[in-house]
């Protein structure tokens, strides 16, 4: 009797262990798409440079994931999964609704947080929540991987302002205002997204530090909390320093920290006022802060006045995701248009008003929610404070792949970790469904991906005057994509440098249909009209792009060129006129 029933417990032994194992390997899988996607950059392979390599990781690792469902362990907490699934369901039903579905699909160029790109940092924040609920000691390797990466980004960032870059221009991130402005990126395309990534990091590292058990890790973690700082104040981003400093008051309601490290902190504060005051370095930096003085608001107040009226034409739905830039310049005031005549306002720069602007009010209320439980769920006051620093830095720019995975995967460790009797099991989770969502999201990134490095090599072809080249790579890149909206307008500019007249418009043409700025593709293909001696092409062109962008002043005065071409005078002057009051210099 008792050799039968051991035989059994020797029987399932070996499962559980290796059951134990997977989820182990789920965890690492999670936690370094997590932790290194930040770090994403791949230069002479892809145009985006900085989004491609993210987007692979997460995209991939999201699908690795799903086939690991069953291995999640401990559960997702209710009110998290809640929201999840909601924000799941609105992304799905904008995207479907759209006037651009593709483009809300797959996102923009430049950011790519499109449907399917969200769809994947929910699936990672919802298995990083199950697997740290399962076992609570996994968060401590977690923010230690998080705030190692971090680290690595602000060495890089700051390197960058004082003019080392193994892998960018620096004219790329540099602009030459009020005597020199360098705004490092690291490795995340723009110095806002770069200073808002490092915030909620850098205090969870400060609550971590005053936690941590091995010196090693300690030191590794208040080796961030005085980078991180000095590379947002480098960076320039207001947003960011408002964000890191309500977060620390939080951390203070929680801990007063020991008078040494105040001193500490007093003296670093002294050095780098020092610096940017008086070294020569600093300047870019003071420049900065002369530019906030001249321009406190910027462009940013005068679009959040603006967007109620785009909110107004589709509450519900929203314009669909990734769509702000295009639904925008249709209701763009001619004030507005006038005060910044050659800028694109790509996003609000804001979370909430993006939120109801591309997915209507019910977006807008899962973005509220999820900060609301966040704050409420009870987990450390790291995370706490993380979050607070979140929703202040989100006033003032919006989600990007990586801040839209570290708000829900912050969030949900938070409401799961204190959640322990609200919990939705992922244990006999079906496995169909999520192994053909992993498919899409792996079959996606191969078509990103190959399309990118093709517009890539139609650069390099260009440059080196490779017209051969330049047309393989650019029937590859748009045909390989299957309608997946990409750099086309781009192509079309880097074909007509090379006068191949007739992919240059076959491109625009599909940059109008597709892109996420048809009023400018239009506006091209009113200008490859003119060079192939087309009048009426020409101005139903212009007509088009004056249709997406009325208080756009550039097709305007091109129509004004037009009509003056075709004798129309009368018609020339109007349309001069009109250009000159939205913005046009007369020059």
């Amino acid at each position: 009797m008792s050799a039968s029933a051991a035989a059994p417990e020797n029987t399932f032994t070996p499962s559980r262990e290796g059951a134990k194992k997977t989820s182990e390997y789920t965890f690492w899988i999670a936690c370094f798409i997590f932790a290194a996607t930040p770090l994403g950059l791949l230069t002479e392979v892809f145009l985006s440079h900085d989004v491609m390599p993210k987007v692979i990781l997460v995209l991939c690792g999201a699908a690795a994931l799903l086939v690991l469902l069953p291995q999640w362990g401990g559960g997702i907490g209710r009110p998290f999964l809640w929201l999840a699934m909601a924000q799941a369901a609105v992304l799905v039903v904008s995207t479907l609704f759209s006037d651009q579905p593709l483009l809300s699909f797959v996102g923009t160029t430049w950011r790519r947080y499109g449907t399917i790109e969200q769809l994947a940092t929910l699936v990672v924040a919802c298995c990083l929540a199950a697997l740290v609920a399962e076992r609570p000691e996994r968060a401590r390797a977690l923010w230690r991987a998080v705030v190692a990466c971090a680290g690595v980004a602000s060495v890089y960032g700051i390197a960058q302002y004082f003019g080392i870059d193994p892998f960018l221009e620096q004219r790329l991130y540099a602009i030459d205002y009020l005597g020199g402005i360098v705004r490092p990126p690291a490795t995340m395309g723009h110095a806002i997204y770069y200073s808002a990534y490092l915030v909620p990091v850098i205090l969870i590292a400060a609550w971590q530090a005053g936690i941590e058990t091995q010196w090693a890790w300690r030191a590794m973690h208040g080796a961030t909390v005085v980078l991180g700082p000095v590379a947002i104040l480098l960076s320039g981003s207001r947003g960011a320093l408002l964000g890191l400093a309500a977060g620390c008051v939080v951390l203070l309601a929680y801990r007063r920290p020991p008078m040494k490290l105040i001193g500490a902190g007093v003296g670093a504060l002294l050095v780098v006022g020092a610096f940017v005051a008086l070294a020569p370095m600093g300047q870019s930096v003071r420049n900065r802060i002369r530019q906030w003085k001249e321009d406190p608001g910027s462009v940013r107040l005068a679009v959040w006045r603006e967007t109620p009226g785009l909110i107004a034409k589709a509450p519900l739905l929203g314009s669909g995701p990734e769509t702000f830039a295009g639904a925008f310049r249709k209701v763009e005031s001619a004030e507005l248009a006038r005060a910044y005549p050659d800028f694109i306002n790509e996003t609000p720069h804001n979370v909430f008003v993006d939120a109801a602007c591309e997915e209507g009010l019910d977006g807008l209320l899962i973005l509220v929610g999820l900060f609301w439980v966040g704050f409420r769920a009870g987990g450390s006051p790291g995370l706490r404070a993380a979050i607070v620093g979140m929703a202040i830095c989100g006033l003032f720019a919006s989600l990007s792949l990586v801040m839209g995975m570290y708000l829900w995967g912050i969030v949900g460790i938070a409401v799961t970790g204190g959640q322990a009797s609200r919990r939705v099991s992922t244990r006999h989770a079906g496995v169909l469904a999520p192994q053909f969502a992993g498919i899409a999201f792996v079959g996606v990134a191969v078509l990103l991906v190959v399309q990118d490095a093709a517009y890539a090599r139609l650069q390099d072809a260009v440059d080196d005057k490779e017209l051969a080249g330049a047309k393989k790579a650019l029937v590859v890149a748009t045909s390989f994509g299957v309608g997946l909206p990409g750099y086309e307008l781009f192509a079309s500019q880097e074909m007509a440098k090379l006068k191949a007249w007739n992919e240059a418009d076959e491109a625009a043409e599909l940059a109008e249909q597709r892109g996420e700025d048809r009023a400018s593709a239009a506006y091209q293909r009113s200008i490859l009209a003119i060079v192939n001696r087309d009048a009426a092409g020409a101005a139903a062109s212009a007509d088009a792009a004056i249709a997406l962008a009325p208080n756009w002043y550039k097709p305007h005065l091109l129509k004004a060129q037009i009509f003056q071409a075709m004798g129309k005078e009368a018609e020339s002057a109007a349309e001069a006129r009109l250009s000159l009051t939205l913005g046009w210099k007369g020059k």
